[in-house]
Order: C-alpha cells, then structure tokens, then sequence
C-alpha cells in the first residue's frame, strides 16, 4: 500500500521517492482515494506557493490520474482497518 509520503516522494523525484520507485517493480502497487487527493492537495499547494512551477505541478497531478496502481475507496478498508487496535486508524487503513 503506497502511503501518501510516499506517493509525494515518487513524484517529486526526491532520494526517498527514487527508492520507492524501485521497489514496487513486477508487483500491483494499491492505494486509497484519499491518498491520491492528499497528494493533489500537496502539489496544488506547492504550486500555488511557488515551491513547484505551477505546470509542474499540474503535470505532475495528471500523473496521479495515470498511475497504474489499484485504488482503493478509503470507507471500504475503514471496517478491518478499526479491528486493528495495535495502530492508529489512518495507518491502518494503508495496511
């Protein structure tokens, strides 16, 4: 399950995000909706600021909508994500 970080990284090219990308090779790679609109959120914002270009980051959201992973809605996982009480509940969806 790729968390949000983790999705941010790999866009973003950074160290972090070069290792992820090497990992998930040969395998189905999931994620939940709102990791994908948590990104988005992250890059509109980072555009908006000035921290990304404003087309770089509008690209880089349109790569969410490629991306060949599995998405998942979030309220599908949410009922054996609250049976697991050794983590939190945002973790434990993304488990």
């Amino acid at each position: 399950m790729l968390d949000k970080s983790a999705f941010l990284d790999l866009l973003l090219g950074t160290p972090e995000g070069k290792v992820v990308r090497g990992h998930p090779l040969g395998r189905e790679v999931h994620t939940t909706d709102h990791a994908e609109v948590g990104v988005a959120c992250a890059l509109r914002v980072m555009g908006q600021s000035g921290v990304l270009a404003q087309r770089d980051a509008e690209r880089m959201i349109g790569r969410i909508v490629e991306a060949p992973f599995t998405t998942h809605l979030a309220r599908e996982l949410l009922v054996s994500a609250v049976a697991r009480r050794d983590l939190r509940l945002g973790d434990a969806v993304l488990c």
